[in-house]
């Protein structure tokens, strides 16, 4: 718009207009016309129709931010050469003119403009996932005869319309186009069936020598068009991939193992353990944890054993396996592969021959909310023997201080003579300590034992003490109403945020031959400090 007027009764030359001018809106301000008057009202049938007449203008609820002015060149009349819904292309244009009344009740006249608008914060593109550490193994007799596994995961988009989820096998090549369909309202979950051969409603992952091995499995979720609120949709062709290993492993050979995996903390069996990821601002490495596979071969001879360990993305492997067969070291070896790795050793593993595998891997980012639940797999080369149980890597809390785990209830049973020393009936006692601190370093653990009371009855003092024995510190005699004394203490030389400690040999000591009988209970209080004293 390099010359005009404006359509005031006094035909005012606004043209060229750079600065604010009350009542009318330059080359440059176009975007400012929607704070002259109230947009939340008027009359929407005359706005859609007639766009030179009417005086107020109805927005609706959507994102929409002013263009570059200077799209339309109006005359003084601007019906001559304004365009129209139906010529526009991207029909996002609206025309005001007008009065709007001022603070004081004057009505100031607006200058007839052109706006046209752009969708400047489109909303996000969906999000899919599966629900894997990184890698499903699957027997080859699951697929066999028609069989189906199935894969499945989780799907996030709000302004779904008709979204799409297909899936490719790389190993294969096979795909599967539009397996489901999917609108906002729908149940954010998917489920993928995976076989071997041809099928119409699943995955095709191949037969014989293509079947078996490593299949990364893509499943992507296409968001065509979007629906605003208004009803309009638009082009928008987001879309989002999430991929899954699918290890398919032959299993016609009958194997006799049992496998367990555990993991390794302070000396202690561990099956869940809380993970730190590392920290950037500080320059805190993630935490590295110890995990153990041990097997027995009760059966056929194992001729090319190796242990596929899955390596979720959150993880990496670190340091050199260690393997020993019925006690024995044997050289190992790591061979990384894509979303796993292997640990090989010369075999065999005989009939009655014991195996334990000890590896490291350590947390490169956040765990998942959900954690991780890695498990194992023995091989005989490229035949399945056998499957670890799982163990659970949760996500550490990144603020806070130190989280106390205490141990459950102890128990001393039923006693019939005094003085004595009693033991824990109630099986081993654990204790759980992890450094939710941003920057962890050494600690100490303290408790405090209360008075044992049976209703009015009360031991105190000498009169009753436990001890907790190893591992905790040789001080950790604690006295019943006594002060709070040292437990167990970490010096943070390994750098880790979670320790456990498993007490086997809990002991009350009663003393004095005057105790009077009752169900006596009392209470351990369990606090931290900062450093080793």
């Amino acid at each position: 718009m390099t010359k005009g007027k404006g359509t005031d009764a006094a035909g005012t030359d606004y043209s060229g207009t750079t600065a604010p001018t009350l009542g009318a809106v330059g080359t440059s301000r176009f975007a400012r016309v929607v704070n002259y008057f109230d947009t939340t009202k008027g009359d929407a049938t005359t706005a859609a129709i007639d766009k030179t007449t009417n005086t107020k203008a109805v927005l609706t609820t959507k994102a929409y931010t002013a263009a570059t002015a200077g799209k339309a060149a109006p005359s003084t009349d601007a019906t001559l050469t304004l365009p129209t819904l139906t010529t526009t292309a991207n029909k996002s244009y609206l025309y005001y003119m007008g009065t709007s009344a001022s603070s004081a009740g004057t009505a100031i006249p607006i200058l007839g403009a052109p706006l046209f608008f752009n969708q400047t914060n489109t909303p996000a593109a969906p999000t899919i996932n599966w629900n894997s550490d990184n890698v499903y193994y699957i027997k080859k007799s699951e697929l066999a005869s028609g069989k189906t596994v199935a894969l499945k995961g989780t799907w996030v988009d709000d302004y779904a319309n008709a979204d799409t989820i297909s899936a490719s096998d790389n190993k294969s090549g096979n795909t599967l186009n539009n397996f489901a369909k999917v609108e906002a309202t729908d149940s954010k979950t998917f489920s993928l069936n995976i076989n071997s051969g041809t099928s119409t409603s699943a995955l095709n992952l191949g037969t014989d020598s293509t079947l078996l091995g490593l299949h990364t499995i893509t499943a992507t979720i296409n968001r065509p068009t979007l629906k605003l609120a208004n009803g309009e949709t638009i082009t928008s062709n987001a879309a989002a991939k999430a991929t899954v290993n699918v290890y398919v492993v032959d299993d016609s050979v009958n194997y006799d193992v049992t496998a367990q995996k555990y993991i390794s903390n302070n000396g202690n069996q561990l099956t869940q353990q809380y993970v730190h990821g590392p920290t950037a601002s500080n320059g805190q490495t993630g935490d590295t944890v110890t995990m153990v596979d041990e097997f027995t071969n009760k059966g056929t001879t194992i001729t090319t054993p190796i242990v596929v360990v899955p390596l979720a993305a959150q993880l990496k492997q670190v340091g050199t396996p260690t393997v020993t067969v019925d006690g024995k070291a044997v050289t190992a070896q790591v061979v990384p592969m894509s979303g796993y790795f292997n640990i090989a050793w010369a075999g065999p593993i005989a009939k009655g021959s014991q195996v334990v595998v000890s590896y490291q891997v350590q947390a490169t980012a956040a765990l998942p909310a959900s954690g991780l639940t890695p498990t194992d797999v023995m091989m005989d080369q490229s035949s399945y023997v056998v499957d670890t149980n799982k163990v659970t890597l949760l996500p550490s809390a990144t603020t806070g201080g130190i989280e106390i785990t205490p141990p459950t209830n102890l128990e001393f049973g039923t006693q019939t003579t005094t003085p004595g020393t009693y033991k824990n009936t109630d099986g081993d006692k654990t204790l759980l300590v992890t450094d939710n601190r941003a920057t962890p370093g050494p600690w100490t653990i303290t408790a405090q034992l209360s008075d044992f009371t049976a209703g009015s009855r009360k031991l105190t003092g000498e009169a009753a003490k436990i001890n907790f024995g190893t591992p905790a510190l040789s001080s950790a005699i604690f006295t019943a109403g006594g002060p709070a004394n040292q437990l167990v203490s970490y010096d943070y030389a390994d750098k880790q945020t979670s320790m456990s400690y498993v007490f086997k040999n809990i002991q009350l000591q009663l003393a004095g031959n005057n105790i009077q009988p009752g169900d006596y209970h009392a209470t351990i209080t369990y606090s931290w400090t900062d450093g080793v004293n």
